[in-house]
């Protein structure tokens, strides 16, 4: 559902087209969260009532229930559906929704895609977007029950090893220094976490700083000898042995560079004039390099009427400028004016970028987010020219913003 969305991961609410729509009421909030949870799953009159008055239930309790549940359907129109089916109710995604009706289900569904990849890049992505979905504490603004609490420590699990598992896949993929503080953040509430310090221990080596990565070591046996009577275990004392040897390991793996793809269409064969405009396009070029250095994202537009040769002009231009982009150039027909076709859309051209970058196609997520934050993990510190052709709108040729990649379009 890409329009409208249950959001359980915060104050329980709706999302409208990225919009928070509040939902009014403790107990309207109660009943949504409680059956978003069990999508397509037949809930009980009884929990319901369990869940709003927990121990007390006022002889109306099935009326009031009912008109509860009256007015939470007349805010999912076009959401969900909320069924009477003995012995209870049940809420049901509309048919043109997808299975991510909720925000707990994206989660989980890109946590456990993680753990499937063997990517750290992937994971990476995965997991970030899976974070992103979190604001707050989950099921924010409910009526404490015992079923609601049980699923707010669910959630706060599954939040947790989103968290750890993204340390996880960027010190696999050789992140030191910018670990630390979330990583002592970690610790603060995991005092006793082997994993975790050891995870702070090759951070802070990253780093280079040697010492302090060997007093955490330290700090972590006085701790567990003087709390429970234990010494710190294997991979810790391995840990504690490399660093001071200084093994050359420890600096993790070198990021191997994806292939370099080669995509530029073929000049056309007896190009002449538009001197002024390729000059005026290197002239662009060249004023946004300092050094060596380059910024986040160059975007240039080639604009006319219809024959007057805007291809021509940037494919022979991308060609003249290929070797100041050594990473490669990629290529993509945007479809703005073909009447026999409709336009491309941008999944699909995000997934043939990521595919000659190198990705496989298995790897490759389905959310059009983290088929992005992939994109940028590929194309980070490279130099790689993207070029757009047939930009109907801004908003079509804003997929090169999105990604951000050095980029021309027309």
């Amino acid at each position: 559902m890409d329009g409208t969305r249950i959001r359980l991961l915060g104050p329980v609410d709706l999302l409208r087209d990225g919009v928070p729509d509040d939902v009014p009421g403790r107990s309207l909030r109660t009943l949504l969260a409680i059956l978003s949870l069990r999508i397509d799953e037949v809930v009980s009159r009884d929990q319901l009532v369990e869940a709003l008055w927990p121990g007390y239930a006022p002889t109306t309790a099935v009326n009031t229930l009912q008109r509860h549940l009256s007015s939470l359907r007349g805010l999912l129109t076009g959401v969900a559906t909320i069924s009477a089916r003995p012995p209870g109710y049940v809420l049901s995604p509309v048919p043109t929704t997808t299975a991510d009706a909720t925000d707990v289900r994206v989660a989980e569904r890109l946590v456990a895609k993680s753990r499937q990849s063997l990517d750290p890049i992937e994971q990476a992505v995965l997991l970030r977007g899976a974070l992103r979905l979190w604001r707050g504490d989950a099921l924010g603004g409910v009526v404490d029950s015992a079923y609601l609490s049980g699923q707010m420590e669910r959630l706060a699990r599954l939040r947790s090893e989103a968290q750890r598992g993204l340390v996880r896949a960027r010190i696999a993929h050789g992140e030191g220094a910018d670990l630390v503080g979330e990583l002592e953040d970690l610790l603060s509430g995991a005092p006793y976490d082997e994993q975790l310090h050891c995870q702070l221990m090759l951070a802070l080596y990253r780093a280079g700083r040697q010492a302090e990565a060997l007093a955490v070591a330290r700090r972590l046996r006085e701790v567990l000898a003087a709390d429970l009577g234990i010494d710190p275990g294997s991979a810790v004392r391995d840990l504690e042995t490399a660093i001071l040897r200084q093994d050359a390991t420890l600096a993790g793996p070198v990021a191997g560079r994806a292939r370099l793809p080669a995509q530029l269409p073929s000049t056309i064969s007896g190009f002449t004039g538009r001197r002024h405009e390729i000059a005026d396009l290197d002239t662009r070029l060249a004023s946004t390099r300092h050094a060596d250095s380059w910024p986040a994202v160059v975007i240039s537009a080639v604009s006319g009427t219809a024959g007057i040769g805007k291809t021509a002009l940037a494919v022979q231009w991308a060609h003249h400028v290929a070797d100041r982009f050594p990473d490669g150039q990629l290529f993509a027909n945007l479809r703005g004016f073909d009447s026999s076709r409709p336009p491309a859309e941008p999944s699909a051209v995000l997934r043939g970028f990521l595919e000659a970058l190198g990705a496989s196609a298995a790897r490759i997520p389905d959310d059009l987010d983290a088929q992005a934050g992939l994109y940028r993990s590929m194309l980070a510190d490279r130099r790689v020219l993207v070029v757009l052709d047939n930009a109907r709108t801004a908003i079509r040729s804003g997929l090169c913003c999105r990604v951000r990649p050095a980029a021309w379009r027309w």
